[in-house]
């Protein structure tokens, strides 16, 4: 770790993006909502455990939690460059945010080849299938509490 106690490659994201976390899926926001918390805590030296649990209880899938934490350590150890991180209350997806996420949608998908593609250009070698196994067990998990890793905006039809 730096003298900041910030973990080198999970830095605060500033680059505006567009997409609101409120229109993903439960699943996705729960995602996103985890490893902006999980970013933090590692931070802060504070129990991922602890501050992560709540709301994975909430939707009842706490197994999550420990696999979260598994594929975010590797991403903290083995990232081949800096992965940008929004703080908790961050009300829009950043991009390296959403290309995690398009990893988890991939291996929903059964498509392990295009996730392997997808996450090497952040993990490359042995860790990039270390991470893509523990996130494959995450998205079984979050599969089982009824939650899905979508990210496409849920669209409403409004009348004019």
């Amino acid at each position: 770790m730096n003298s900041d106690n910030q973990i080198p490659v999970l830095h605060q994201a500033k680059k505006p993006h567009t997409l609101p976390v409120s229109v993903l899926s439960a699943g996705a926001q729960l995602f996103i909502v985890g490893v902006r918390h999980w970013s933090q805590a590692a931070r802060q030296r504070q129990c991922v455990y602890r501050v992560l649990y709540t709301p994975y209880a909430a939707a009842d899938c706490t197994r999550a939690v420990g696999l979260l934490d598994e594929f975010m350590c590797i991403l903290a150890i083995a990232a081949v460059r800096t992965v940008n991180v929004r703080c908790p209350r961050g009300e829009t997806v950043g991009e390296d945010e959403m290309k995690l996420l398009k990893v988890l949608e991939s291996l929903q998908q059964g498509a392990a080849e295009k996730a392997q593609i997808q996450l090497a250009e952040m993990i490359r070698g042995p860790l990039n299938q270390s991470f893509r196994r523990a996130a494959q067990e995450y998205v079984d998990v979050m599969r089982e509490a009824g939650l899905s890793m979508d990210s496409a905006p849920r669209l409403r039809l409004v009348q004019s």
